[in-house]
């Protein structure tokens, strides 16, 4: 199940000479090569200083109606891994890019590490060994995602039999997938299988469960055909946000604005957010700050609180959607 997966990125070789891999693609056409310093802001006036979140100015929310949008919000980009925990990384996010051009293929996983460095993924900056992030453009998303499930079946992550087509089901205009591991440390590591024995621990009880929920691989596939004149600052940024946390499928648009809303055709608003936003921030960074690991409701909980806390209107320093 996991031949592939035996040392991370080593799947590489197989994805670059795949026959359903798609030839390099230019996106987009308007823009020759990808910016030094994208600025996604649609408001400089009120854009915060490091000019990479997106922000449109002030605007009066009730208090009670913030925090439940928040709540919400959260639980939409903290979907629970195996051992109902949130997964999150707990080493440096190593990614490789492939089907674009090669400026754009460099501009993407620059971003991802950028992204990863400020909102504090442990060890981010380090990436000496091998790769554990793959971001696939291909003009062929469904024949792409056939050969996984027909030959790289561990890369789809944890589930069962039967739930393999409808997991590796690609979903436009891009969709992720997470191998996790559970970690105890020093003395207890390995991959999420189904039907492997469960790891030990009392996750299903008030004891804090021992065990880490991590990310060990991610795989970020994305329809090439989609981004004909898309810039690639917000697509960028939107796969950042996939690689960094394991965002719950959904139809319509987020409590909050968020990068997730790009290009999502169930979103009408999606279209007006240019880049991560600063709710976007203030959730990874209360998912990376997080010093221990509990089970999600506490979690979300503790994660609402930091959103809360660094984007509520009462904040002098909001600057929200």
């Amino acid at each position: 199940m996991f031949k592939c997966f035996a040392s991370a990125l080593s799947c590489i070789g197989w994805l670059a000479t795949s026959s359903v891999y798609a030839q390099s693609v230019s996106v987009p056409a308007a823009n020759p090569a990808p910016p030094s310093d994208v600025d996604t802001s649609a408001d400089k006036s009120n854009t915060r200083a490091d000019n990479d979140i997106v922000v449109t100015g002030r605007r009066e929310v009730p208090s009670e109606t913030f925090h439940q949008a928040v709540k919400k919000f959260v639980r939409g980009l903290a979907r629970p891994g195996p051992i109902n925990q949130i997964s999150r990384w707990g080493e440096s996010v190593c990614p490789k890019t492939t089907g674009l051009s090669p400026g754009f293929n460099d501009h993407v996983t620059k971003r991802i590490k950028e992204i990863a460095i400020r909102v504090g993924v442990p060890g981010s900056g380090d990436c000496r060994k091998n790769g554990n992030v793959l971001v696939v453009f291909t003009t062929k998303p469904d024949q792409f995602m056939a050969d996984v499930r027909d030959h790289h079946e561990g890369l789809l992550g944890y589930h069962y039999v039967g739930q393999t087509k409808s997991l590796a089901t690609f979903q436009p205009p891009m969709k992720s997938w997470y191998v996790t591991m559970s970690i105890i440390p020093g003395a207890y590591a390995a991959f999420d299988q189904a039907y492997a024995p469960s790891p030990p621990g009392r996750t299903g009880s008030r004891i804090r469960p021992p065990l880490k929920s991590r990310f060990a691989f991610a795989l970020v596939v994305i329809d090439s055909n989609l981004l004909d004149g898309q810039a690639i600052g917000p697509v960028a940024d939107k796969i950042a946000m996939l690689v960094l946390s394991a965002p719950t499928l959904r139809d319509g648009c987020n409590s909050l604005p968020s990068i997730m809303d790009y290009l999502e055709p169930s979103c009408s608003s999606g279209g007006s957010v240019k880049g991560l936003t600063a709710y976007d921030e203030a959730f990874l960074k209360g998912l990376y700050a997080f010093d221990r690991d509990e089970l999600k409701s506490y979690m979300r909980e503790t994660i609402s609180k930091r959103v809360n806390k660094e984007t509520s209107p009462a904040s002098p320093s909001f600057s929200g959607q």
